[in-house]
């Protein structure tokens, strides 16, 4: 993938000033890098090492294809977790299932309108601490929740990415997500 260095900038999330208990002092916000891809004129944001997500402004979730060697926590049905995704999507009836008593959401590829059930999951999210002014230190967001998507719905993404972030103002989003962190 191509990425032009003019156009990177950083992407603020405000964040509650309790979200970081660990932390001396909490950061207000947070930032990650912002990348265009000049091949398809398409904005990817990286959350730690070598995890590119195209951003998708009208997306309600964060997907990923999850690596075939790792395992990774699912939720039963009758869940928190998936009570809080069907809550999330109930608007679009039918986005939120049970495959073998796994919770399963549907998700979407923006570009290519492709969508598949994906198993609702935790990742997790990488950022610099910021004051406003210059980055600071690396703050980490573990039980993002997720969910793993099959590998056909990268198809038309920026080369390099693993998924999809959505900032669409759902509970599953991650903008909404990290505001929530206690």
């Amino acid at each position: 993938m191509e990425k032009s260095n003019s156009f990177l900038v950083a992407a603020l999330l405000l964040l509650f000033s309790n979200s970081l208990p660990s932390l001396a002092s909490p950061p207000n916000a947070v930032v990650a890098p912002v990348y265009l891809d000049t091949t398809k004129y398409l904005y990817t944001v990286s959350l730690g090492s070598v995890r590119d997500y195209l951003l998708d402004l009208g997306g309600h979730s964060v997907w990923s294809v999850c690596p075939r060697h790792r395992t990774h926590v699912t939720f039963p049905c009758k869940s928190q977790q998936c009570s809080l995704a069907a809550a999330s999507t109930s608007s679009n009836s039918g986005d939120v299932s049970c495959h073998g008593h796994t919770c399963n959401i549907r998700v979407q590829n923006p570009i290519t309108g492709r969508r598949a059930w994906s198993e609702l999951t935790y990742t997790e999210s990488a950022f610099k601490a910021t004051n406003g002014s210059r980055a600071g230190k690396s703050v980490t967001f573990h039980n993002v929740m997720s969910s793993c998507a099959p590998p056909h719905l990268l198809m038309g993404l920026p080369a390099g990415s693993i998924g999809c972030l959505g900032l669409g103002g759902s509970n599953l989003d991650l903008d909404f997500q990290l505001t929530s962190f206690n």
